[in-house]
């Protein structure tokens, strides 16, 4: 049986949008990554629409952020090794060589984190939303618009990680607008002891 819903799902999406968009307007040079957060937003009813789903979306994308992160600093100092050797542009050898050393262990390392490997949806949006931060400079306002390149890559981890917040609030947002927060399960009956 389908709960009765408190606001139609057009309507329901359209004000979680307007909620979420000031977040990417407003803030000026800490405004989020939207395209994050709007991506979230649909993981969070990939991960089945409850609350419970953030205790999956919310690790794995945050191990998937670091691990793309590590990465990246991995490649650029590789790429800051090699100088001036490159294949077509500057810095390309060694950014490519950190990452497929660096993904390859990062994948490989799934295999003994089991909760990981359970959630991966969650661990490689991590990981691609991460990298995309990185790749558009956002989140320098994060690290005091520092100019060293390797701070820079962590303030894109740290706006990565804000907006993958703003995302899982939306889809909490959205679904309780609805249809309103989940009803807890019925308990089971225990049986009598006697």
């Amino acid at each position: 049986m389908e709960p009765s819903k408190r606001l139609p799902m057009w309507l329901a999406v359209g004000i979680t949008v307007v909620v979420g968009v000031p977040f990417g307007l407003w803030l000026k040079e800490y405004s989020l990554a939207l395209f994050i957060s709007f991506t979230v937003w649909a993981q969070y009813f990939a991960f089945g629409a409850r609350p419970a789903g953030l205790k999956r979306i919310i690790p794995g994308y945050i191990a998937g952020g670091i691990g793309a992160t590590a990465t990246h600093l991995f490649g650029t100092w590789l790429a800051d090794l090699f100088g001036k050797t490159h294949l077509v542009a500057e810095g390309d050898l060694g950014m490519l060589l950190g990452y497929f050393i660096g993904f390859c262990v990062l994948i490989y390392s799934m295999k003994f984190m089991p909760f990981i490997g359970e959630n991966p949806l969650a661990f490689f949006q991590g990981i691609s939303l991460t990298l995309a931060c990185i790749f558009t400079g956002q989140g320098a306002a994060y690290v005091g618009d520092a100019t060293n390149v390797y701070v820079l890559i962590i303030g894109g981890l740290i706006a990565s990680i804000l907006a993958m917040f703003l995302g899982c609030f939306l889809g909490w947002f959205n679904v309780t607008i609805n249809v309103g927060p989940p009803k807890p399960a019925p308990a089971e009956a225990t049986p009598a002891k006697g």
